[in-house]
């Protein structure tokens, strides 16, 4: 008698467990997916339009919305059809923008290049690329401008894929800017 009432007070203490660590999972669940995330898209611009001091954005790709600062976009006008890399904040079904790349331009005579990291040499500043043809790419990344919400080589690591701005010099690259990191 003693262990049926034993297994019946087990049973009824799992059975009551059940609903508040179903409601837990819930909860946490939930509070997973109100959390802020870090953001990055790249596409062409299908349209925008004025909002506050900024933009709201969309691209061909995706159905998120970017708000973009006005302070973001510089010398840069904003037209369809730009191809542009968007970083920032997701929340909700909105990303909050704070660092773009606008690719396909050459602006202040400076070139791209994109590879996966074969070899980072954080103490000399000197990255080895493979880049989409196969080659192999010496970077010097001594002069790139780690600026307040962009990526410096603390945050390169071998096997990323990698797109740099800079200038070609003597058969190597010199980059000035890491335009993304990706896996």
């Amino acid at each position: 008698m003693r262990k049926l009432i034993a297994l019946l007070i087990a049973t009824l203490a799992f059975v009551v467990a059940i609903p508040v660590s179903a409601q837990r999972d819930r909860d946490d669940r939930r509070q997973y997916e109100n959390r802020d995330r870090r953001v990055s898209a790249e596409g062409r611009i299908r349209s925008f339009s004025r909002e506050r001091d900024g933009y709201r954005i969309y691209l061909d790709r995706g159905n998120y919305s970017f708000w973009v600062p006005r302070s973001l976009l510089g010398r840069h006008e904003l037209r369809t059809g730009l191809n542009v890399r968007f970083d920032g904040v997701q929340r909700g079904g909105s990303v909050w923008v704070d660092d773009i790349a606008w690719l396909g331009e050459r602006d202040f005579g400076s070139d791209y290049l994109t590879g996966h990291v074969q070899r980072v040499d954080y103490r000399d500043e000197r990255l080895v690329l493979r880049d989409d043809r196969g080659r192999t790419i010496e970077v010097n990344a001594a002069a790139v401008d780690a600026g307040p919400h962009r990526a410096d080589l603390r945050n390169v690591h071998r096997g990323d894929r990698i797109t740099l701005r800079g200038k070609w010099e003597r058969g190597y690259f010199r980059a000035f800017r890491i335009e993304s990191i990706g896996r």
